[in-house]
């Protein structure tokens, strides 16, 4: 029963049972702790009396089905009871079990929930990505394609299929031989075998081999071919954007013959010239009426701004946002106090003029400030050198980060309150060693117990899943369970170390491995070691339970390699990408378009 609780209160799992009348009989810290009682309160309510009528509904029948069917049922489901910090609903898998007893029948409906929150999100996101790169790419006026090392076309845009006089799932697995004359395909293969040795862009252009004309001209194209890199940055394909310039040839033939008329034109420059300075003097005078747009721009930034003289150091400008940051009614009021009473820590501003000083800038400062009221504000700081009005000055932004520092400061608060209340609820399980032996046999983690000399005494069956190894003839033994190609030396012995310190100091270890499974695959495992005390409060046994973190990362993982994607061919585009919201505010720009403006993405 030690071993039970033990086991049951540390698992990142929902545990309940359930008599065949509909009453809880037990239930473990978490699931007391999901529905706001005391482990001791669950036993002799129903479901109606934890949920609404609804969901007990739900639940009940589910009870029932296992009930009549003996089967083992599992129901994904979202959860209004708890809410994560970001205010969205939890996700969570709930599995309903029979329990038997001694001679074979039903006695009880085991459950198990947990939270799968964290996947579901991953999933969504990697969806949501996918079809904005699928929308981007089919839109824009650019024939694109991926290929990998091989030259095997693994995806492709819509107008790259149709100018080939294909359907997209045609294109993808074949290579330019299968789609262009021998010697294009050549040129093609070529340059690809180029951009994987060197890394860099290639550039080329080409007549269409398809006798395609435009206005009665051939067309004529510019391939771009580009490395496309995982996250280790090695090359594991090639981008390649096509682009239609015949009109840019034609423009450029039109150029030409507008520039040998100008040779012509030489003698009359002369007027223009003056022209051009009058217009040069004006442009300086709307300079100037640009510097004062300026100071009106900053007047009525959202974010505070505020320009500060070095030497003496005093404000020469703030705006209206600053002001009611600071609570204060005048630009005069605030000045009326200190510079250096405005930080809780007047030391924060002799660190951070020190600072300005050696950098010529100040990025991403955190600094608690104090209001004309008294009251503390979080402020993020960002300065950099100015001439404002004939002197050097720092020009300092400042953002509210109050809300943002008390919410951190409230799940700090939170978590400690949960970890002191984890650990005060650990309490005996008043169940049978049949109830252990029927939640072993069905939770999803892999759970193990070894005694004080580390000889193996129980396992669960998803071991034996996960390795294919027969853990029952391993009872009794010292010797090491999971070796070889499942797990490395490294591993086994920070295995056998954790193990020792949960023997010799009572606490819980917990690590992040990769083993391997049966089915040849490498997964990735939360393994927590938790020790298991006898009726003197020693620790006479330690306790294992490892979660399959696999699907989790493997979906952050496939997210990041779309990402990854998305911005390697959006930047790589020779045309100009922007997406913005109902508001016109930039959410997405490529780099085409920042380089033509001049600007950071950023």
């Amino acid at each position: 029963r030690a071993r039970l609780r033990a086991i049951t209160d540390n698992v990142p799992i929902m545990l309940s049972l359930k008599g065949l009348d509909g009453y809880y009989l037990e239930g473990n810290a978490g699931f007391a702790r999901w529905h706001g009682l005391g482990v001791r309160e669950i036993a002799g309510l129903r479901s109606t009396d934890l949920v609404n009528a609804g969901r007990a509904k739900v639940v009940e029948a589910l009870d029932q089905r296992v009930i009549e069917t003996g089967e083992v049922v599992v129901e994904e489901s979202v959860s209004e009871l708890q809410r994560r910090p970001d205010g969205k609903p939890t996700i969570f898998r709930m599995i309903k079990f029979p329990v038997y007893d001694a001679e074979g029948n039903i006695m009880a409906v085991g459950t198990a929930m947990t939270d799968i929150t964290e996947q579901k999100l991953a999933q969504r996101a990697l969806e949501e990505t996918q079809a904005r790169l699928v929308a981007i790419t089919d839109n824009v006026p650019i024939m694109l394609s991926l290929k990998d090392r091989n030259g095997a076309y693994q995806h492709c845009n819509l107008k790259f299929a149709e100018w080939h006089g294909c359907k997209l799932e045609q294109i993808l697995g074949k290579t330019s031989r299968d789609l262009l004359p021998p010697e294009q395909a050549l040129i093609v293969e070529k340059v690809d075998q180029e951009v994987i040795k060197t890394g860099e862009v290639q550039v080329f252009e080409s007549n269409t081999i398809f006798d395609r004309t435009k206005d009665g001209v051939p067309i004529v194209l510019r391939h771009f071919k580009f490395p496309i890199r995982d996250s280790a940055g090695a090359i594991t394909g090639i981008g390649t954007a096509i682009l239609d310039i015949t009109d840019e040839r034609r423009a450029e033939r039109a150029l030409q013959a507008h520039l040998e008329k100008l040779e012509d034109m030489v003698a009359d420059r002369t007027v223009e010239l003056t022209q051009e300075i009058a217009e040069r003097r004006r442009a300086e005078a709307d300079l100037r009426r640009s510097e004062a747009n300026l100071r009106a721009i900053l007047e009525k930034s959202p974010v505070g701004v505020a320009v500060v003289a070095r030497n003496p150091r005093r404000r020469m400008f703030v705006n209206q946002s600053f002001l009611n940051m600071f609570g204060a009614e005048s630009e005069e009021a605030l000045n009326a106090v200190p510079m250096s009473e405005t930080y809780m820590d007047p030391l924060d501003l002799e660190r951070l003029s020190i600072q300005f000083d050696e950098r010529g800038a100040i990025d991403a400062e955190e600094v608690r400030r104090r209001r004309l009221d008294g009251r503390q504000i979080w402020l993020l700081m960002h300065s950099r050198i100015v001439e404002f009005e004939g002197e050097t000055a720092a020009l300092v932004w400042h953002y509210d980060i109050t809300t943002r520092k008390e919410a951190e400061e409230a799940l700090a608060r939170q978590a400690e309150t949960l970890e002191q209340t984890v650990a005060e609820r650990t309490r005996e399980l008043q169940t049978s060693e049949q109830l252990l032996g029927s939640i072993f046999e069905h939770l999803p983690v892999a759970v193990l117990i070894k005694d004080s000399e580390l000889r193996l005494e129980r396992t669960n069956p998803v071991y034996s899943q996960w390795y294919g190894i027969d853990f029952e003839s391993k009872i009794g033994k010292q010797e090491t369970l999971i070796s070889g190609e499942q797990a490395d030396e490294e591993d086994i012995n920070r295995r056998q170390m954790q193990e020792r310190e949960v023997l010799a100091t009572g606490e819980i270890r917990t690590r992040v491995v990769a083993h391997r499974f049966a089915d040849g695959r490498d997964h990735s495992l939360k393994v927590t070691k938790f020790p298991i005390f006898d009726d003197q409060g020693r620790v006479s046994r330690v306790g294992s339970v490892s979660v399959d973190l696999t699907q989790e990362i493997e979906a952050r993982q496939a997210l990041e390699r779309h990402e990854r994607l998305l911005r390697s061919l959006i930047d790589n585009l020779p045309v100009s990408i922007i997406m913005t919201d109902r508001n016109e505010h930039y959410n997405l720009v490529n780099q085409t378009f920042c380089d033509w403006y001049s600007l950071d993405q950023d």
